[in-house]
Formats: C-alpha cells, structure tokens, sequence
C-alpha cells in the first residue's frame, strides 16, 4: 500500500484574492473488484456492543461479537445428542461436516477438530447422563466485507443438560407456514448458520395449538418441518422429500435411510410431495438428531383445513429400531 499527500488549493466564496492550502492524505491500493475501499493505517477501529465499548485494534479484531457468521451467517454448526460423553451418530454428523466445510470451501484441518470434539466429550462425559452438544464452526476474518481473505476458524462447542429422550415422543400437531424455503442447490443441504427462514417460520407458530412447522419451497413443494425432516407412509413404502435444492439434509433422515429402515424391510424413496398429497397419506413423521422420530398427530393447511393422522405401528417399530441402533436406554439410567 502506498500513500501520498496532495495538495489543493481551496479558495473561500468570499474573497477571491488569497487560497487557503490543505493537506490532504490519499491511500493508494491495488483493486482488486471494480471499487473497493481500504482503511487508512493509523486509524483505530470503533465498535461498540450492547452499550459497551469493545477495546480497539487488536483485542476488537479478536472479539467473537464481530465474527463473520454474526455478519454473515458464515458458519456451520451440527446439533447432537450425547449420552455420557458419547454421541450415537456422530459419524453422520462429521460427514455432514465435512461436505459443508468443503462446500463453503472452508480451510480447516479435520483431524484437528476431531480432536478437539474428543478432548470436549471427555471433560464432559461426567457432567450429566444425556446432554445436547452445539458445534459452531466459522470463519473469523480480519478484514471488513464479502472477502474471505486471511479469514480463520472459529469452533465452539456447547454443551447443555436434557432430560432423556422420549421413548415413544407424543404426535406432534403441525401448521403450514406462510414462510418459504428459497431454491439454491448450492447450500441445500447444508447445515448452515443462516436460518432466518427457520426464526420468521418458528415465530408464525401459536405455541398454544402447535409443535411444528411444516415448510414448502418457493415452487409449493412440501421439504422439511422448522426443525426436522420429514417422512410419510403410503400403501406401505415411505416417502421423504429431497434436499437437493431446499431444505436441510438431517443427520436423522440420513441414519435412517442407510440404517434404519432396510433393517426392518421398509422401501423408502425420495420424490417431491405436494400438500395435496398429504391427504393420500396413511402416516407421517418428523424427526431429528436429538428427538428421534416423532409420529405427526395433524397438520393444518393456510386454509384451514385439517389432515389427521392416526396411530401407526409402523412408525412404533422405527422408533424402536432407532432406539436400539443408537444403544440408547429407555430410562434415564445410561447407555445400554
């Protein structure tokens, strides 16, 4: 970076027989788009955070406040069930971490952050029978703007005491949101940190009527529910969405297709389902890493029609196999 000093001569409006000379300090970059700005050396940054101002230069940069998922949502994170320091299906949560990690073309050594996971389960394993673990990883940069360059990884794990899981969870009663999932194969999929549709669909929800939120994309397809994958029973095969250009490809959903239900002899396929075509539906379930599968009591349409479900042995069977699978006990005294 080069800088230089220009001097102009500026003559006032109300006298045009002298000019006042001014210095004026110029910084010289290389562009690298078509504009760009750049900071000048010798000026402090200024933040401030909730009232408080944050300490400048060095120890700003480094603040976890002005991270870029908080900017950007450029991040991912996975949420996982752990039962005394272990985790069931951590295995499907890495490989999702890695594709994400790859596909927002992170620069992150895995095996590093493998470690780390198992130093943090092993401080934990004692703390509480059965625990939820946040993983946030993103990209803290140096430098201001869209550009990832010199940025670094952030990871953070979390970890919080629940209660065990639920053997058989109850059927959960659904609504229809108003709010769309938008179409971009790129990030569908992905376990990603920006989920402002997930918070505008959640806060659509009367939490006195309903559990979920049933999502469709811009084109009407039905995808996910706010928090969970979704699976359907029709004249005896399943049927679950695709993720490939909405939605969020679950650890769950993921378990269960490989795992899960060609052990107990039931075809799934992956098609696009419409609202209408819930009707024809004899069952349907939602599920997720940390609930399991819940059975689905009724969802009501923008319009106010309602869908009932009835009980399923089916979906009894997959809740067991799930639990046995995933070695988890039925009471809270630990693993099996």
């Amino acid at each position: 970076m080069k800088i230089a000093t220009l001097t102009l001569l500026r003559t006032p409006r109300s006298s045009a027989t002298f000019a006042v000379a001014c210095r004026i300090r110029l910084v010289l970059v290389v562009p690298t788009a078509r504009w760009c700005f750049a900071s000048l050396p010798d000026s402090p940054m200024r933040a401030m955070h909730n009232g408080v101002w944050l300490a400048p230069d060095a120890t700003l940069n480094q603040s976890p406040s002005l991270d870029r998922v908080s900017h950007y949502g450029d991040g991912l994170f996975e949420t996982m069930l752990c039962e005394r320091g272990n985790i069931p299906l951590q295995r499907y949560h890495l490989q999702r971490l890695r594709h994400g990690l790859a596909a927002l073309r992170f620069d992150a050594d895995f095996a590093v952050l493998e470690a780390e996971l198992d130093t943090f389960l092993q401080a934990v394993a004692q703390d509480n029978d059965f625990q939820r673990i946040k993983w946030l990883l993103s990209r803290h940069a140096s430098k201001p703007g869209y550009s990832t360059e010199g940025a670094v990884l952030n990871s953070l794990l979390v970890a919080s005491a629940i209660a065990p899981p639920d053997v058989e969870p109850k059927a959960l009663r659904i609504m229809e949101c108003e709010t769309r999932l938008a179409i971009q194969p790129r990030l569908a999929g992905l376990k990603h940190c920006n989920r402002l549709e997930q918070v505008l669909a959640r806060m659509e929800l009367p939490a006195a009527e309903f559990d979920e939120g049933l999502m469709l994309d811009l084109e009407g397809n039905v995808v996910e529910a706010i928090q969970g994958n979704i699976f359907l029973l029709q004249d005896g095969y399943l049927v679950t969405p695709p993720v490939n250009r909405a939605g969020v490809a679950g650890v769950m959903r993921e378990f269960l297709l490989r795992e899960v239900l060609p052990g107990i002899g039931l075809d799934c396929r992956i098609e696009n389902v419409s609202l209408a075509g819930l009707q024809a539906c004899d069952a349907m379930f939602v599920c997720n890493a940390v609930r399991g599968p819940a059975a689905v009591a009724s969802v009501t349409t923008r319009r106010g029609q309602r869908i009932k479900f009835p009980g399923n042995t089916a979906i009894k069977a997959i809740q067991e196999k799930v639990r046995a699978r995933m070695c988890i006990a039925s009471d809270a005294g630990g693993a099996c």
